[in-house]
């Protein structure tokens, strides 16, 4: 399942983000501290939260002079994360970069609809670590296997296993 993640970005089982916070969490900030988009309805307009979650569009539409606005999935719903232009500028390479952001920020809540007002966006601490590489050597086809098997096509190719 993270093979799946780590090379397709999905899987067919947990969410994305439930994987990532239990083996992959890379964030200075505890798990704990993290907010899921389901209880934002129901907590004070202008708490202070983090979320955490897997990008699904960004956009800053001609008539919001350059808000932009980020939809972000985690495993119990959607947020929408509205981030104003300086804001944008100064976390623009992780957005542009990241599938999945933890991002702070101010809780803004109307009739039992949450929006995040993004002040800022955390980076990870550092790549996941390889535990170990599979080496899957070149095999001199025969005849009868011929056409039967992509791996003769590497020869000697270290691919990362994660656990």
């Amino acid at each position: 399942m993270l093979l799946d993640l780590e090379f397709t970005k999905t899987t067919l089982k947990d969410h994305p983000s439930t994987l990532l916070k239990k083996h992959r969490w890379r964030y200075s900030l505890p798990l704990h501290r993290l907010s899921l988009s389901s209880e934002l309805r129901n907590r004070v307009k202008g708490s202070r939260v983090a979320v955490f979650g897997v990008i699904q569009i960004v956009q800053s539409p001609p008539t919001a002079k350059g808000v932009f606005f980020i939809t972000l999935e985690d495993e119990t719903g959607f947020l929408n994360l509205v981030l104003k232009p300086d804001v944008y500028q100064k976390f623009k390479t992780i957005i542009q970069t990241s599938w999945a952001l933890l991002v702070k920020g101010q809780l803004q809540n109307a009739d039992g609809y949450a929006s995040l007002l993004v002040t800022e966006i955390l980076e990870p601490n550092s790549q996941p670590k390889v535990i170990r590489s599979l080496v899957v050597e070149r095999q001199h086809p025969t005849p009868e296997m011929e056409g039967r098997s992509r791996l003769n096509d590497f020869q000697n190719t270290s691919l990362p296993l994660l656990s």
